[in-house]
């Protein structure tokens, strides 16, 4: 096991440009109960974006970052979506926050791989960066009558994506949810032949889909 991040380690000053790694965990064995290691930092910029990126995840992982309010009380300010076993390999999302002195916790039960940084940015960077798409990935997948993950691995950064039902045949439907429970055709969003469905959405947000038969999807993912 291999954790870097402790709050007898304070990280130091982050300044604009700069980025660090906060905290670093490679857990492959199972930890007994619960794992929770945390790390503090002041910043000297406009703002900062927090990244969190795991490879592995086998049961469940949190990330929150607190700073501290007027009476010295601890104020959370970003939380990240809880990351299970059921998650994408791979999640990244960033989070703006504008603070001086900020804790980023993060606690974690059975087998873990992940990464906490930290970047110190200007006012017009972070516009930038959290609203100008600067990559895209397209796919393609066949979705049958069973509910699947429509997508099973999140675009870093990712903002949004398109759902096609590329389907050219009368009758065929594909519903789409945000929840294995709701890609049904009671309850998920309908898209017929040729319909496409755009969603602002980000990294950590799973999409599944089912189809009244074997349908042909394309999807169109955007990050900033």
């Amino acid at each position: 096991m291999t954790i870097s991040g402790n709050t007898a380690s304070p990280l130091g000053k982050l300044a604009t440009g700069n980025e660090k790694v906060v905290i670093k965990v490679d857990d492959s064995g199972a930890p007994a109960g619960t794992y929770t290691t945390t790390r503090t930092f002041t910043i000297e910029a406009d703002s900062v974006l927090v990244s969190l990126f795991a490879s592995t995840v086998d049961a469940e992982l949190d990330v929150t970052v607190s700073t501290y309010g007027n009476k010295g009380e601890e104020v959370d300010i970003i939380t990240f979506p809880q990351l299970t076993a059921a998650s994408s390999n791979l999640i990244l999302r960033k989070a703006a926050a504008t603070m001086s002195n900020i804790k980023v916790t993060a606690t974690y039960t059975g087998a873990a791989t992940f990464e906490v940084r930290a970047r110190g940015i200007g006012t017009g960077e972070a516009s930038v960066r959290i609203l100008a798409a600067n990559e895209a990935k397209a796919s393609q997948t066949d979705v049958g009558t069973s509910a699947t993950l429509l997508v099973p691995a999140a675009l870093n950064d990712r903002a949004g994506l398109v759902v096609k039902n590329n389907s050219s045949t009368a009758g065929d439907v594909l519903y789409v949810g945000f929840a294995l429970a709701e890609a049904t055709a009671a309850t998920g969003y309908p898209l017929g032949p040729q319909e496409a469905l755009g969603i602002d959405v980000a990294a950590g947000q799973e999409v599944y889909a089912i189809g009244s038969t074997t349908i042909d999807v394309r999807i169109m993912e955007a990050s900033s």
